[in-house]
């Protein structure tokens, strides 16, 4: 159309990054020929960053044939009924201007890292360190404190000196005889003149062993364990613009000559997600009041179709959320094939605000 080759993307990103200008000049200052309407559009589809482009080719088709040269575009197939009467609608005559929304380029969700501290892991090994030392202090001590050995005390000892006679037996020496030990000692009284007999000696009683208690088992520590720490779950923000629940505007068909401009109310909107739905009312002389049902993107790009209205053709709106919660966008008349077509009925651009009429 320029006859210009653009800058490739690598150039227009790195003078971009460097002094904050995009390279890219709109087609309609080299060529002042072109609708300007036509030239955003063309410009919105060569932008940077994805979200700022056109979601598919249809869209792209849609917004650049409908003011470009009005020609048929294939848009998703909308059920129409047989048509019962043909309310009147304005004849085609020369296309007006349009105005064309401007994007929004949206900023990718950064997401957090957390990092673990390394004091707390420091005190986390010591404590861990710290119980296993005691446990096994417990251990070995309890088990020496249970092997009790009992040691019986001992009686007073007695010493008892004999004096042997030597009438006993002539070839031994007279002596005395120590008997050392435990037990109950009886002497003898007096020792036996020459010629008797000896009494009998009595011989000490030693246990034959000594008692041992058993040892006691002592109860092993029950570790208490740590209560595990329960995650705390990130929460999911929702990536699709919220709407409000009634919008009131302006809505111009640029199909007559002059332009019809009058008033168009969005209202009862529910969404879910990226779904939504509501009824659309305009005011004299257009006509195409009736419920929609359409999409929102989390680029903020917004469509629905309006059902057909006695008998009318369906409507079909597509445009963008701007930054100040408007809608902004244009609009055609589909056929019976589902494509937009100035021969069934009005086409042109839409501008609406949130609140009721008067807000």
């Amino acid at each position: 159309m320029t006859g210009l080759v653009p800058p490739d993307a690598l150039h227009r990103i790195t003078v971009l990054g460097s002094n904050g200008d995009d390279p890219l000049a709109p087609i309609d200052k080299l060529v002042p020929g072109i609708p300007k309407n036509v030239a955003e559009t063309i410009h919105n589809a060569m932008a940077l960053h994805s979200d700022n482009r056109f979601p598919t080719i249809e869209h792209f088709w849609q917004a650049f044939d409908a003011h470009a040269t009005l020609q048929e575009v294939p848009v998703p197939p909308v059920v129409t009924p047989p048509p019962a009467s043909q309310a009147p609608v304005a004849s085609k005559s020369e296309t007006g201007n349009t105005t064309t929304v401007p994007t929004i380029k949206l900023a990718p969700t950064t997401q957090r890292r957390r990092r673990k501290s390394l004091p707390i892991v420091v005190a986390l090994l010591a404590l861990f360190v710290a119980l296993a030392s005691a446990a096994g202090l417990w251990s070995l001590f309890g088990s020496r404190q249970g092997a009790l050995s009992i040691t019986p005390r001992p009686g007073p000892q007695r010493t008892v000196s004999i004096a042997v006679s030597p009438s006993l037996d002539p070839t031994m020496p007279p002596k005395s005889t120590v008997i050392s030990g435990k037990g109950v000692l009886t002497p003898s009284p007096n020792l036996p003149s020459s010629g008797s007999s000896w009494p009998p000696q009595t011989t000490p009683t030693v246990p034959a062993s000594i008692p041992t208690a058993a040892p006691t088992q002592q109860p092993m520590p029950t570790p208490h364990p740590y209560p595990t720490p329960t995650p705390v779950p990130t929460p999911i923000l929702n990536p699709y613009p919220i709407l409000a629940g009634i919008y009131n505007g302006t809505i111009v068909d640029t199909t007559p000559s002059p332009n019809i401009r009058t008033n168009m109310y969005l209202s009862s909107i529910k969404q879910n997600k990226g779904y939504i739905s509501g009824v659309f009312t305009v005011d004299a002389p257009l006509v195409g009041t009736g419920p929609f049902t359409g999409t929102i993107g989390t680029n903020k790009y917004i469509q629905f179709t309006v059902s057909s209205y006695r008998g009318n053709a369906p409507l079909f709106f597509w445009g963008f959320v701007q930054a100040n919660q408007s809608l902004q966008g244009q609009y055609c008349s589909l056929d019976q094939n589902g494509h937009c077509s100035s021969n069934v009925g009005a086409g042109g651009y839409w501008s609406v605000f949130p609140g009721p009429p008067g807000s």
